[in-house]
This record gives C-alpha cells, sequence and structure tokens, in this order.
C-alpha cells in the first residue's frame, strides 16, 4: 500500500515528524499561544464543565494523574506552594485552621474576640515572637474529640501539653507548695 513502510522506516518517520512538530511549534509559539488563549475565552465554561464531569466520572484516574504530576513535579509545586503561601496570608491561615482544628478563620477571631485577645488560662496577651512577629495564641482542643476549648499563650499551652491534659495531675501540681518545687 502507498504510503505504508516497515515498522523500523515508519519510527524513524516518527522522530522526524516530532522532530518537526517541534521546529513549527517554535517558530509560530506567541501565535499558538495566542489562539488558544481566544478558544479558552470563548469556550471556558464549556471546557471546565467537562474537566468537572470527567473528574467525577473517573475520580481514580484523576488521582491517579495529579499523583503522577505531583511526584514529577515536586520541587515546582513546593516553590509554587510556598509563593501561594505568602500572596494569601489569611486564606492560607483559614485552610491551616481548618485542616488541623476543623474551625474556620471567622471563628477563630469570634473565640479571639469573646476572650478578649488574651489567654483562656492566665489571661495575658501572647508573648512569644515568632519570625520577627508576635505569635497568634494556640488552638487548644481535646486531642481525643478534636473540639475547640479556647485560646492558650504558648507558655499555658505547654503547661498542658506537660501535664498530657489530666486534671488530676495539675490539681497534685497546684497543691505543692511553691517553696518545695523551687529547691
Amino acid at each position: 500500500a502507498v504510503g505504508h513502510y516497515p515498522r523500523k522506516k515508519r519510527g524513524i518517520d516518527k522522530e522526524k515528524r516530532k522532530a518537526s512538530r517541534r521546529r513549527f511549534y517554535n517558530r509560530h509559539r506567541d501565535e499558538i499561544l495566542a489562539k488558544q488563549k481566544q478558544y479558552y475565552r470563548e469556550n471556558g465554561e464549556r471546557l471546565r464543565q467537562y474537566r468537572r464531569d470527567w473528574y467525577k466520572k473517573y475520580p481514580e484516574k484523576d488521582r491517579a494523574a495529579n499523583k503522577r504530576w505531583s511526584d514529577n513535579n515536586r520541587e515546582r509545586r513546593r516553590i509554587k506552594s510556598a509563593e501561594w503561601k505568602k500572596n494569601n496570608p489569611e486564606k492560607y491561615r483559614d485552610w491551616w485552621l481548618r485542616r488541623n482544628y476543623r474551625i474556620t478563620l471567622v471563628e477563630y477571631q469570634k473565640l479571639l474576640d469573646s476572650q478578649s485577645g488574651v489567654c483562656a488560662i492566665c489571661g495575658n496577651k501572647e508573648t512569644k515572637i515568632a519570625f520577627g512577629k508576635i505569635q497568634s495564641l494556640s488552638i487548644d482542643h481535646d486531642h481525643k474529640t478534636g473540639k475547640v476549648r479556647g485560646l492558650l499563650c504558648s507558655v499555658c499551652n505547654r503547661l498542658l501539653g506537660w501535664v498530657k491534659d489530666d486534671n488530676q495531675l495539675l490539681r497534685n501540681a497546684c497543691q505543692q507548695p511553691v517553696q518545695q518545687l523551687l529547691i
């Protein structure tokens, strides 16, 4: 048949075609990108809906593709992530609070306002400095249930950590005379 080449020759032609396409793309890159942007502007919603439908239909393929991309682009992902975090500090803080404590930044702010911006135990403002700024109050939460109990300064938060949230241990420590503890 016309145009049918033996396997070996077809492989060579395939490489030549790739090289030819690459050269064409490099010569006409700006025009191609402009056309792509125009097409996306005109059909963006339809394309986004298609992707959403595909993700719902093939979630395992989507996860596998994301994992492959992530594994192949670790450094790029790290840089982009750090850049986003720097440019969106409030969004990052909100995401971090929801991920770790299941509360939003708005809920944190309400809790802070209800405590008048001071520690729930000692009534002092936070004094610990981290990265050149005064640290925000720590979130005290039950480690078993995850329920948020209040906001604490770093000293009181460490105190509860040392006594392992054990009320009896804390009572025992409070009953010791201060002179005996300082010997």
